[in-house]
Formats: structure tokens, C-alpha cells, sequence
């Protein structure tokens, strides 16, 4: 039960005016990969999915949401890795390894790596925000809880309809057996929302005002 209350919290948080939900909807439906995801087969019965799924193929994805800043091939990266995909076969390199960086470049990609990773300094030592504060877009680990924010919030609302759906068709078991196929992903998620919020990129996104 706390799993589904903190996905459908993080549904709710994460209305995106940039309407990059779409846009992986649409991304994951071309994946070999994802597009026999069952989280799909539930989008397919929910209106605001349908134009997503079922876009010309001549017509890109990026034409489903022009100001979303994450390209088709980053959202569905998160799906491989949040676990909600299978990953593509690795293919053994031939070539070299590259040389060593020189220890000053070394220690300039730790400092930037900490530099990401520092949280935005709470006012008091309390609690991390709820809401996502101003600076949090220029950070990378609160970009990277965006797009996974986005995925978690597709699989959630696909896997509620599809488990729906199994209710329907085939009762309790059905619903059942659809909630125990889903449950790793939806702890994962769970555990990415945490995650983030303990990363002092908040829980709730408010919209801008013009």
C-alpha cells in the first residue's frame, strides 16, 4: 500500500507542463525493447496516451511535446535503468582502452562528480523540501530524478490501468498476479522517489507563472 500511495504521490507531482510523459509513451512504442512492456498495453485504453501510441511513423516523437529537454534516447535509458526494460545484448569491444587521464583531469572530474552530487543546503538543517526548489534544474541529479520522475509516472498510470484491466477480465487472481508482476518496478520507483527527495530535489514540482 505504501508503494502504490508514493507512486500515485509522484503521479500527481510530476504534471509536466512539458508533456514529456508523451513523449516516452511514444518513444517506448517504437522500442523493440519496451513496446511489449505490459505498462503499454495499459496506455492504450487511456485517452491522453492514445495520440502517443498510435503517431505516424513518419512523424518524430519530439512533435508530442517541443519543449521537453530530454531527447527520446534519455527517457528510455531510464527504463533500462529503473529496471523497467531489459537492457540491449552488450556487444565485446575490439578497440583499446583509452589512457589514463592526467591526475589534475582526474581530480577536476571528482571534484564536478561531488559538485552534482552535493544536495542544495536546507535553511535551518531540516528536512529536505517537498517542493522542488529554484535550483534544482541546474543540478544533474535532480535532472536525472526529472526524467526518471517521468518514466515512473508513465509505468505507474500504465500499470494501474493494466492491472485494472486483468481485474476486469479475469477477477482478483487476474488483479492479483498483475500486482506481483509490477512490484519490482514499482519499488524501484518508490525507492528512486526517495531517493530524490533525500537528494534535496523535492517531491512536487509547482508550475511556473508567466
Amino acid at each position: 500500500m505504501f508503494v502504490w500511495l508514493v507512486l500515485l504521490l509522484g503521479a500527481w507531482a510530476s504534471a509536466d507542463p512539458h508533456r514529456c510523459h508523451l513523449k516516452l509513451a511514444c518513444a517506448a512504442a517504437r522500442s523493440r525493447r519496451a513496446a511489449t512492456l505490459p505498462f503499454l498495453q495499459g496506455l492504450r485504453h487511456m485517452r491522453e496516451y492514445r495520440p502517443s501510441l498510435t503517431l505516424a511513423p513518419s512523424a518524430p516523437c519530439s512533435s508530442l511535446a517541443p519543449s521537453c529537454p530530454y531527447s527520446d534516447h534519455e527517457l528510455l535509458e531510464e527504463l533500462v535503468t529503473l529496471g523497467l526494460t531489459p537492457a540491449a545484448p552488450s556487444r565485446p569491444r575490439r578497440q583499446a582502452s583509452p589512457a589514463a587521464p592526467p591526475p589534475a583531469r582526474r581530480r577536476l572530474r571528482v571534484h564536478r562528480r561531488r559538485q552534482l552530487r552535493r544536495p542544495l543546503r536546507r535553511q535551518g538543517g531540516g528536512m529536505p523540501p517537498i517542493f522542488t526548489p529554484a535550483g534544482a534544474a541546474g543540478r544533474q541529479v535532480c535532472r536525472t530524478c526529472d526524467r526518471r520522475r517521468t518514466v515512473c509516472t508513465v509505468y505507474s498510470v500504465g500499470t494501474y490501468a493494466g492491472c485494472t484491466g486483468a481485474w476486469l477480465m479475469a477477477g482478483i487472481p487476474g488483479q492479483l498476479a498483475c500486482n506481483v508482476a509490477t512490484a519490482p518496478g514499482s519499488l524501484g520507483c518508490a525507492m528512486n522517489t526517495f531517493h530524490c527527495y533525500m537528494e534535496s530535489c523535492g517531491l512536487v514540482t509547482l508550475p511556473r507563472l508567466p
